[in-house]
């Protein structure tokens, strides 16, 4: 994410410490201390925001690339006015955050006195002394004591805080409560005033911190649902979820999450919302619909049984009734306290072929994670013994870690939301070993490390995978082995991310799981979950876990308060108890399902506020399951027998539940009425599931069956179904508006039933006959109880046969899971570039690039140009092209290509200071400019945004005198330069694409500078300064490289043949590699960022991968010294110190290591030498698509500067 940005809001209230509250904030401009650095442009005076919250002051500067400055009001020393409008501190300590916004560990610096000034706008000093003073002083009392005194202010601040009535949005509306409440988001709480009207919902915060609207707000019309929630295992929450619709402003979140001061407050809020009689008009359904939906969301009414009966038939997926027990027990995606909890279900992470069929896959349901490992139990078991049991003494326990609360919540989520581990553990980033590096290891860690029992969350089943991937480039940090951490290892049987989620979610909807999964739930929400059955399942936490164990509000001791408060809310919250007896097993087995269906596009983490609209996406899906009065289908008995011998304690199958056994069961809530039991399932299979394609947040992330669902729902009625599924009946006439409602909501594309392959094997990447092999010799497996798994087994694979063969007599093709070259012919690959830019010119409104605007580009046309290109006459034609440009005294050091006005040109420099451009059509000589009077040793071309379509790029020169050049060819001078390096400029990149542009010295340094309009290094009338000076590397940088777009990393060659990699937005180094024991003489980037070519002093081009910290996918011997490279994408152009121009087509390669996923270097493909007539070194090559005419680029023009001063060119036409 970095790169030249908008004013943007980087503070937060992620910045504040646990407890702290902000108080106020004050326009004002900071004199910086010269100690402290930061101050990127040395300016004497740096405008920005004075913030002052309860435990400390925040500077926040307007210029993004000067850090936000913390200073802790236990370091401040002295506070005083100077003036009435200046005032000073000195303080011992600041913390300094988000320079360029950027979400890296904090940098504390400390120690010697540092003494800053702030000059106020507009408030008096006075005003904000008398303030800070206060919470100076507060801050310096025991923390009972200052926790009280900052929560007395707060409550003091939220009672005196008035609605501003002016932004009612209608002025016919009537407040009908307006009360101080505060709203939840992960680790955010946000005090304000909370207002009903008869039309709408406001929230107006104390503090409009994020800028923009001061109050948010949502028409009842469109409030879908009011759920009751705890908050730190009190009952005074409350739970909104909108849909959009009603007119006027919206909310633009799924959900918002309000704690009120006590269950009173809570109560009347919810009475309030509840009585008005426009509640969820745009629900066809109208307020019945809004009611119904909370009631479900509560689990009251009678909906617990329900959905329970219709999960035992078949109706519901295992994963929507996990989540649906989450949210009846209160679990929410505000609340990272409450975040819903999932069960590890696989126990092998080290196969290549992940076999559903074998018990022996799967993990013990019906154990807690702590439970899974004797051993490690038994010294669980030996503790419990030991603890004192006399009046007064805690309850004992056996596990005094929990299997959810924030911090591991974060641990699994840290590459989607940084800033927010950063908020949960003081600015830093955990140890690398520490951190979630490794699924197997993760694995490995809950079952044998003592401190670790926990369980996974929704985002392993419902996401894209895209938090188990390093996309921002955090610095995570190197383990003790010497490997970073990066994108999350993966088992060997899920060839990526999404494979990984769409395997696991199969596992999820086997049969073994299905015959296992309720003893979990005991575990979790049922009666094993605390009590003599939970001492007896080996599942007793610490006491403080459970709800209603301490009543926080009656306590009078402060300082037991204070800390039972913080321990409640840090280390663990055991969800509602639904169930009080054992909960009925399924008795319907489902086959699982094709996880080519399980790959749902959404983003994750608790920074976004996705996740919240599944709540009321699973609405559908219950609707549909429970829409019928009429008892459940029967089971066939061979389906009744494979639960149950898959079933680890071989427990006899609960009946169906029906109205008369509902109570006796277990499943009933007190105070639930009595209702039908599960009804019917709607026509397609429960592991048949495309997600929603219209959900604004996290609700593309719905698993079920939504679409026939939603479908059948709109109808009124429900299709049939293959195997062994209900009959088509009528729905009751109060579902279908409400289901009508939720279409509109959770549209979603039609998806026939589909199950696993035959057999239901899942590998990454073997071939058919390898699956053969390896399942034909493998003996059995035992179950988890030790006893053998041949017969089931057996059962599971003709379980999976019989449906498959019913679903094709359903007419259905079944697409099958397997490697696509087993059977296939290869097939040409597709053109992402292209591709991505017609997509990005599409968004953009047809707007063109920088680099269109000249008729340039790095990559090759999209439809079947590049294909045709790449032929095996491609030497032939370009050498038929081939043809010197000009020759000049002194070597020709760096060359470059364009094409304005559509017509091919080159750029070059050299030993004799001179810029010269040449028409490659007409081989004139357009321009020449002298730069300097030292040799000059590179260039590269800006094409500027503000330049006409067609114009001339402005060309940057660097030079032996430490000088960057720019210089117009347009009008013919030069535009100005700066002092880049202490020693001479060696290389230059522009990145981002056009906005930043790198420098490498052989004073061992890169620099990063801006070239924004008015920021642009040779246009400052003082002296230039970098964004960033990268100063790791030990020689001489030679080449340097940046990504396409912000966020990616960026590399420098060295003398002595390192690779080093820095993430900017630290700027810390993330990595450096040997790429050879000589130079590098020549780095590319790809233009997914994810590889990156380096061209090496011993011959060798290596092709890196950036996303497992520069492994060696491959390489190639060009038989001499590499001076230069670079890259289309497709192929890599060097040049050698014989003279050749080599040709490397290394995306074949790339792709069949990426497919095979072998370790270390693949085969290479042969190197084709383009010009291998003997001449002098080749110091420099281009490499660009560039039209032949005025149109789109439809030909590869390669041109090369020499050491004797001749600058060659060639095109390979289409």
């Amino acid at each position: 994410m970095f790169g030249v940005r908008l004013p943007t809001k980087r503070f937060t209230l992620l910045l504040l410490e646990e407890e702290e509250d902000y108080v106020a904030d004050f326009v004002a401009s900071c004199t910086w201390p010269a100690a402290v650095s930061g101050n990127v442009q040395q300016a004497r005076s740096i405008s920005g925001s004075l913030r002052l919250c309860s435990r400390s002051l925040f500077f926040d500067p307007d210029d993004v690339r000067i850090p936000i400055v913390r200073i802790p009001f236990l370091s401040i020393q002295q506070l005083e006015g100077v003036s009435k409008s200046s005032l000073s501190l000195a303080t011992t300590q600041v913390i300094k955050m988000k320079a360029n916004t950027a979400d890296a560990p904090y940098v504390v610096q400390k120690g010697a006195l540092t003494h800053w000034q702030f000059s106020l706008t507009y408030a008096a000093v006075d005003q904000f002394l008398v303030m800070a003073h206060e919470q100076l002083a507060a801050s310096r009392l025991p923390y009972a004591d200052r926790k009280e005194a900052l929560q007395i202010g707060a409550r003091q601040r939220a009672s005196e805080a008035v609605f501003d009535t002016s932004r009612l949005v209608e002025f016919s509306e009537h407040i009908q409560y307006d009360a101080p409440a505060v709203q939840l988001t992960p680790l955010v709480q946000e005090g304000g005033r909370l207002v009903v009207t008869d039309q709408r919902l406001y929230f107006q915060p104390l503090h409009n911190v994020a800028g923009g609207n001061p109050v948010r707000s949502h028409p009842l019309a469109a409030l879908a649902a009011v759920a009751h929630r705890n908050s730190s295992l009190r009952p005074v929450g409350l739970e909104m979820f909108f849909i959009e619709g009603g007119g006027g402003p919206q909310w633009g979140a799924p959900s918002a999450f309000f704690a009120f001061p006590n269950t009173v407050e809570a109560n009347k809020a919810a009475q309030a919302i509840l009585a008005q009689p426009c509640l969820g008009e745009a629900l066809p359904g109208g307020k019945s619909a809004s009611a119904a939906a909370g009631s479900i969301l509560e689990a009251g009414g009678g909906w617990l049984a329900k959905v329970t009966g219709g999960w035992q038939a078949g109706h519901i997926s295992n994963l929507d009734y996990l989540l649906y027990c989450n949210l009846a027990a209160g679990r929410s995606f505000n609340d990272l306290t409450q975040w819903p909890v999932f069960p590890w279900v696989l126990s092998d992470y080290t196969s290549q072929i992940l076999d559903l069929n074998s018990p022996a896959t799967f993990r013990d349901l019906s154990k807690p994670i702590g439970a899974l490992n004797p051993h490690r139990l038994e010294a669980y078991k030996f503790r419990f013994k030991e603890m004192p049991r006399e009046e007064g003494a805690d309850p004992p326990f056996l596990y005094g870690t929990h299997y959810s609360c924030p911090g591991y919540v974060m641990y699994w989520l840290v590459r989607a939301a940084p800033a927010h581990l950063l908020r949960l553990q003081n600015g830093r980033f955990d140890v690398a070993d520490r951190m979630f590096y490794s699924i197997p290891a993760s694995w490995e860690s809950v079952t044998n490390n003592p401190a670790d029992v926990k369980e996974l969350i929704p985002e392993f089943f419902l996401s894209n995978g895209s938090f188990l991937v390093n996309s921002e480039r955090l610095p995570l940090g190197l383990r003790q082995n010497g490997k970073s951490v990066d994108a999350v290892e993966l088992p060997p049987w899920a060839n990526s991310p999404r494979d990984f989620i769409a395997k696991h979610g199969a596992a999820l909807e086997s049969p073994f799981v299905s015959a296992n999964l309720h003893h979990w739930l005991d575990l979790i929400f049922g009666y094993k979950q605390r009590g003599q059955a939970a001492e007896e399942a080996d599942n007793v936490f610490h006491h403080l876990t459970y709800e209603g164990a301490v009543d926080v509000d009656n306590m009078v001791d402060k300082q037991q308060r204070a800390a039972l408060e913080s321990q409640i809310n840090e280390f663990g919250q055991c969800p509602r108890q639904l169930f009080t007896e054992p909960h009925p097993p399924r008795l319907v087995c489902p086959p699982p399902p094709d996880p080519s269906t399980l790959l749902p596009p959404a983003a994750t983490g608790p920074g976004s506020t996705t996740g919240t609209a599944l709540s009321l996406a699973l609405l559908t899906t219950i609707l549909a399951a429970t829409a019928s009065d009429k008892p459940p289908t029967a089971a066939s008995a061979e389906e009744s027998e494979l639960l149950h011998e898959l079933d680890v304690l071989h427990q006899d199958p609960t009946p169906p539940l029906s109205p008369a056994s509902s109570s006796s069961s277990g499943v009933m809530l007190e105070g639930e009425g009595d209702g039908p039991s599960a009804g019917g399932r709607a026509g397609a299979e429960a592991g048949a599931r495309r997600l929603p394609d219209r959900l604004r947040n996290w609700s593309g992330r719905m698993g079920g069956s939504l679409s026939a669902m939603v479908d059948t729902l709109t109808k009124g009625e429900v299709s049939t179904s293959q195997g062994g599924m209900v009959s088509p009946r009528p729905l009751p006439s109060s579902t279908a508006p409400i289901a009508q409602s939720l279409k509109g909501l959770f549209q979603r594309q039609p998806n026939p039933p589909t199950t696993l392959p035959s057999g239901g094997l899942l590998s990454s990447r073997r071939t058919s006959a390898e699956l053969h092999t390896s399942t034909s010799g493998k003996s059995a497996s035992p179950q988890p109880d030790g006893t053998p798994a041949t017969d089931v087994t057996q059962r599971l694979h003709s379980h999976s046969h019989a449906t498959t063969s019913a679903s094709a007599a359903g007419h259905c093709e079944l697409p099958r899971l397997q490697n696509p070259a087993d059977t296939q012919p290869p097939q040409p690959a597709m053109d992402t570039e292209g591709l991505k830019a017609a997509l990005q010119e599409m968004i953009a409104g047809g707007a063109m690039t920088p680099a269109a605007k000249s008729g340039s580009s790095t990559s090759p046309p999209a439809g079947g140009s590049e294909m045709r290109l790449w032929g095996p006459d491609l030497k032939q034609r370009f050498m038929g092209s081939l043809r010197e440009v000009a020759t000049q005294q002194g070597a020709a050091t760096a060359v470059a290509l364009a094409a304005p006005n559509g017509d091919p040109t080159a750029y070059f420099v050299g030993h004799n200071a001179a810029l010269k451009i040449h028409s490659l059509s007409s081989g004139a000589q357009i321009r020449s400019g002298k730069l300097g009077s030292l040799p000059l040793t590179s260039l590269c071309l800006l094409h500027n945004q503000g330049e006409s379509q067609g114009s001339h790029p402005i060309v940057l020169a660097g030079s032996y005198d430490n000088q960057v050049y720019a210089y117009s060819v347009e009008y013919g001078r030069q535009l100005g330069r700066w002092q880049g390096h202490d020693d001479a400029v060696s290389c230059l990149h522009l990145t981002f694409p056009t906005t930043h542009l790198l420098t490498g010295s052989w004073d061992c340094s890169v620099k990063l500078w801006q070239l924004a309009e008015g920021r642009q290094p040779w246009s400052v009338k003082t002296s230039a300064q970098p964004q960033h000076e990268l100063t790791d590397a030990e020689s001489g940088i030679w080449a340097v490289a940046g990504p396409h777009t912000p966020g990616g990393l960026i590399l420098g060659g060295t003398e002595d043949g390192m690779v080093l990699a820095w993430d900017v937005r630290s700027p810390a180094l993330a990595w450096q590699v040997r790429a050879s024991a000589e130079y590098v003489g020549g780095l590319a980037l790809t233009p997914d960022g994810q590889q990156a070519i380096a061209a090496t002093g011993d011959g060798h081009l290596t092709l890196l991968d950036l996303r497992k910290a520069a492994e060696n996918v491959a390489e190639v011997s060009c038989g001499s010294p590499l001076l230069c490279c670079q890259t289309d994408g497709k192929a890599v152009a060097a040049g050698t110190q014989a003279g050749q121009i080599c040709l490397w087509r290394y995306h074949q390669v790339s792709e069949q290591a990426t497919f095979r996923g072998a370790a270390g270097a693949a085969a290479s493909t042969a190197v084709e030498e383009l010009v291998s007539e003997a001449r002098s070194a080749c110091n420099s090559v281009a490499l660009a698509w560039l039209p032949d005419e005025e149109s789109t680029p439809s030909s590869l023009h390669i041109a090369a500067a020499y050491e004797d001063g001749s600058v060659m060119h060639g095109a390979a036409h289409v």
